[in-house]
């Protein structure tokens, strides 16, 4: 392998460092409010069925999937506004 494909292998996975993933201010925000949201899905598991465990997957579960909805919430919403911004400087 020749330096030329080194360099192109180490830069395949560039997006997925955490400079470019925390780039959007709203990163954090979705991130706490899907920890809290499956923090409320794990007590509400251990509180009806008393097993640790079912509620740690709840909680990991339920982080993710209000998380994910929430991020891309606020990046349509980042979206459409900038785009919009754009747009009106332009004319």
């Amino acid at each position: 392998m020749n330096r030329y494909e080194e360099d192109q292998s180490e830069d395949k996975f560039s997006y997925l460092r955490g400079f470019y993933l925390f780039r959007y201010p709203f990163t954090l925000t979705a991130m706490k409010w899907g920890g809290a949201l499956g923090g409320f899905f794990a007590l509400h598991t251990f509180f009806k069925k008393k097993d640790i465990s079912n509620s740690i997957f709840w909680f990991f579960a339920g982080s993710v999937m209000t998380g994910m909805p929430l991020w891309g919430f606020f990046m349509l919403k980042y979206t459409f506004y900038s785009v919009g911004l754009r747009k009106f400087e332009e004319e």
